[in-house]
């Protein structure tokens, strides 16, 4: 039985294993606390990291590509209030 993981645009192929869930805390220099709005606004719309680096399954950026800049500003600004961890 093949397994799958939703969207809300459609089911895909489950997750690679071996990937797993980064560490998305505001610590401001190994994690996304150093990242500026539109850094952290791109990697969730576009699947890229600053300095360009793509991001890692199991990112489904192409179904948060059609956020509205309101959701998005409202998933950055909690992102923000996550206490930052090593």
């Amino acid at each position: 039985m093949e397994e799958y993981c939703w969207t809300n645009a459609a089911p895909v192929a489950a997750v690679p294993a071996g990937s797993a869930a980064k560490n998305i805390t505001s610590h401001k220099t190994v994690r996304i606390g150093g990242w500026s709005d539109a850094e952290i606004k791109r990697v969730i719309t576009q699947g890229v990291r600053p300095g360009r680096y793509p991001a890692d399954p199991p990112m489904d950026f192409a179904s948060r590509a059609k956020m509205t800049e309101a959701d998005l500003d409202a998933i950055v600004g909690y992102l923000r209030t996550v206490p930052a961890l090593e």
